[in-house]
């Protein structure tokens, strides 16, 4: 009893608990609406809308891939109470990010054409515009996110995830019975954008409160560590994101959309893992910064990871009609079951290849970034010139994360035995 007591209140275990809870109900909400989306739109229409949610996630990702850098950099300023440095910090990154940001929305404005022939996405000037604005945001509410991570104000990250949630639910639901179809779907996730940023700020209040002190960062140390970090999460959400772009850009739009429902249901098992990788960040963070060793909390976080994902796995491959009917109501989707499975074992991998990329920030060996580029341009370049199947296409996306899985394995027990 007094054991699993201690297991709870690991921070590794509660800290994930929270963000689990909380992203749990979230992404359930967030499952509700795709599934909604999915049985109230055409599958075309379905594969639109997930296309361009790639292309978000994939600005997204570069845009959190300065996560590590203000934790590694705010983390020290949190723990001595010196809130100037982090404030420093804060202000240091906010100008450049505006900046960057406003020019890719530009970019979204004056290549809307050609990004829409690409995505064969018809009449899409005003959906490539939108995700132009949801791109935009999601760079200005990194840094809100990235304090709050970094302060282990899991419970606030969790309300703020689920108050998106509801809002892109309840929103996208109205709009989409009123006649909007795609582009309502994209004004919801819009607003769940919208309004967590300004929330997120309501909690960060007692940092913009404080008086106006100058304080002196080291810039090039901050953007010598937050160039290849960046270059990690990018290149790591590629590798999650590249199939689709592509299968949409190669495929009609009907066997897109269809892959897209795939993917959907697949990526549940990053959905249920992702919270580990979260929490685990800031708590190895600090812990390098206090020259503390990692103990026994990478061990505990693949375990976690590993036994998750089998779970579901295994239930993909027993009952793969079940589930696409449970997700997806359009009997089209059902095509795709037999590589649900194949498809979870890749999203399994890729899991607990997160889990190692956060452990190498973490301890600042940002050089995995070559590693993780080069498995992700390897795959965008085996889908396109070979895509005769969506299971081909599986299976090189299983092939790439096993193999950079192992090299992160090999990496990982040589600094265990040099330490």
């Amino acid at each position: 009893m007094n054991k699993s007591i201690k297991l709870i209140k690991n921070p590794l275990i509660s800290g994930s608990l929270i963000i689990f809870f909380g992203s749990t109900f979230g992404n359930f909400l967030n499952f509700i609406f795709n599934i909604f989306i999915s049985r109230n739109l055409s599958v075309q229409d379905y594969g639109t809308i997930a296309s361009l949610m790639v292309i978000v996630n994939l600005f997204g990702i570069s845009a959190s891939a300065i996560t590590p850098t203000i934790v590694s950099f705010t983390s020290e300023g949190f723990l001595k109470n010196d809130l100037n440095h982090v404030k420093g910090v804060y202000l240091s990154v906010l100008k450049p990010l505006l900046f960057f940001s406003a020019l890719i929305l530009l970019g979204f404005i004056f290549l809307n054409s050609l990004i829409s022939e690409f995505l064969n996405v018809s009449d899409g000037k005003s959906l490539i515009i939108l995700t132009g604005l949801i791109i935009f945001l999601g760079y200005v509410s990194v840094l809100n996110t990235s304090l709050l991570q970094s302060r282990l104000s899991f419970k606030t990250i969790s309300f703020l995830n689920l108050a998106a949630s509801i809002l892109k639910l309840v929103m996208g639901v109205s709009l989409i019975l009123g006649g909007l179809k795609v582009l309502g779907a994209m004004v919801a996730i819009l607003f769940s954008y919208i309004i967590p940023y300004f929330l997120g700020l309501t909690f960060l209040k007692f940092l913009f409160k404080r008086k106006e002190e100058k304080v002196e960062i080291d810039i090039p140390q901050l953007l010598k560590f937050a160039l290849p970090s960046g270059l990690c999460l990018l290149g790591l959400t590629a590798i999650i994101s590249t199939d689709l772009i592509l299968v949409k850009h190669l495929f009609a739009e009907e066997l897109a959309g269809i892959y897209a429902g795939l993917a959907l249901v697949g990526k549940v098992i990053f959905f249920f893992t992702a919270p580990i990788g979260i929490v685990m960040f800031p708590l190895m963070t600090r812990r390098h910064t206090n020259r503390e060793t990692g103990g026994k909390m990478i061990p505990l976080a693949l375990m976690l990871v590993s036994l998750s994902s089998f779970v579901i796995t295994a239930f993909y491959f027993l009952f793969p009609d079940f589930v696409i009917s449970l997700f997806l109501k359009n009997t089209a989707y059902l095509t795709a079951s037999p590589l649900l499975g194949y498809y979870g074992l890749f999203i399994s991998l890729y899991s607990l290849c997160s889990i190692m990329m956060y452990y190498f920030i973490s301890i600042k060996k940002t050089w995995i970034y070559i590693p993780i580029i080069t498995a992700a341009v390897f795959q965008g370049i085996g889908i396109y010139l070979f895509h005769d199947s969506f299971s081909t296409i599986i299976y090189i996306s299983i092939f790439i994360t096993a193999v950079l899985l192992v090299i992160f394995g090999i990496y990982y027990f040589y600094l265990e035995r040099h330490k």
